[in-house]
């Protein structure tokens, strides 16, 4: 199934939460690497990122969230998108077309 060619995979952090550290994801030997997939190095340019990003070197659900995501879509585009609100508000929001605009 590899790879994930046209598909999408969102990663959500909600409450202005922080957010993962890029220079912990892509750092060497890297997460992909020690899981077995050493052909497998994306640049950390390979997140789109939305929203307020405050990186934290603590953050380490939000570490395991995007690397487990990339390594089992390898291929996919990947955005990783935050938020200040709480789920709920955002899910009504999105319904009205008012938490992501397109560019």
């Amino acid at each position: 199934m590899y790879p994930a060619s046209g598909a999408t995979l969102l990663v959500a952090e909600f409450l202005d939460e922080s957010a993962y550290d890029p220079s912990y994801i892509f750092k060497k030997p890297s997460f992909f690497s020690e899981a077995g997939l050493s052909s497998y190095n994306p640049p950390s340019s390979a997140v789109k990122v939305v929203g307020p990003f405050k990186p934290d070197g603590g953050e380490l659900e939000a570490e395991l969230d995007i690397q487990y995501a990339m390594s089992t879509a390898r291929g996919a585009k990947f955005v990783y998108w935050t938020t200040t609100r709480y789920v709920r508000e955002t899910g009504l929001n999105s319904t009205r077309k008012t938490a992501v605009r397109r560019r």
